[in-house]
């Protein structure tokens, strides 16, 4: 066999590896791990999206997080309010990495497993409309790249509502801001679920998505763009594990609720 044919076996093989391994752990240094995400902190997103006029405040009142021995419980509206607020837990890399070095821009992995509590009851108050898990770059003093307050956001979301016909979908953000389908797709159950995102935060683009053992290419795909006027002045990373009740009509007829269990999320970055 010539060297040429080998050469070209080899380059076969090596495009028929999946991105995941491609870009394995072994090539990655690991800037954040918690099992039950007991340092995250926790915000109200009130009134996402603009879907209501409903009284909401960023307060314990409207969302919480209880961090168990191995995983974490985040619940949006747990005092069952006539409200709709999206619970948000999150940490960030802030300026620098754990070892000192500068936070810069990138190949980031963040990935951990998810749960629900029970499976989605379309008649019942403790209901979802979905859950996110998100990876962001900021950089509020255009040190790194000139982006003027805008952050870049790459956001995977998996529908649970069960009145929509998405129901199990796996979705992403996109720019200018819509949501894709990924084409991975699972029924609601009672199951932990691995999850993971590869992003090009230097091209603004996502690489993959990684719903337990399937895998979706997602290179060229533009990451999430949205100004942040009111955000800091600082550079950072920041992964983030949401809840979201279902949408309770615009003047929240309906007081629901809905928690999503979280655990093992891990922040990433290529090595250089």
């Amino acid at each position: 066999m010539h060297k040429s044919d080998i050469k070209a076996i080899v380059l076969v093989f090596i495009l028929l590896i999946p991105l995941s391994n491609v870009y394995g752990d072994q090539s990655f240094k690991v800037l954040y791990e918690s099992q039950n995400l007991n340092d995250f902190k926790l915000v109200a997103e009130c009134n996402p999206g603009g879907g209501t006029d409903c009284e909401c405040y960023d307060t314990g009142e409207y969302v919480s997080m209880e961090s168990k021995e191995t995983y974490a419980v985040i619940t949006s509206n747990p005092e069952k309010r006539h409200t709709w607020v999206n619970a948000i837990g999150g940490i960030t890399i802030n300026e620098n990495f754990p070892d000192g070095e500068p936070v810069r821009l990138g190949i980031y992995k963040y990935s951990g497993r998810i749960r629900l509590p029970e499976i989605p009851d379309p008649y019942s108050e403790t209901m979802p409309n979905n859950a996110h898990m998100g990876m962001y770059f900021w950089d509020g003093r255009n040190e790194l790249i000139d982006i003027n307050k805008v952050s870049l956001e790459a956001v995977m979301l998996w529908d649970l509502n069960p009145w929509t016909a998405d129901m199990g979908k796996f979705k992403v953000y996109t720019d200018p801001v819509n949501l894709v389908d990924t084409g991975i797709s699972v029924a609601p159950d009672t199951e932990w679920h691995t999850y993971e995102i590869v992003v090009d935060f230097n091209k603004r683009e996502y690489i993959s998505v990684t719903i337990d053992d399937e895998t979706k290419d997602l290179s060229g795909l533009r990451v999430a763009h949205l100004y942040r006027p009111y955000w800091g002045e600082n550079v950072g990373v920041v992964i983030t594990a949401e809840s979201l009740a279902a949408w309770p009509f615009h003047t929240c007829d309906f007081s629901l609720t809905w928690s999503t269990h979280y655990s093992d999320a891990k922040l990433s970055v290529l090595e250089e």
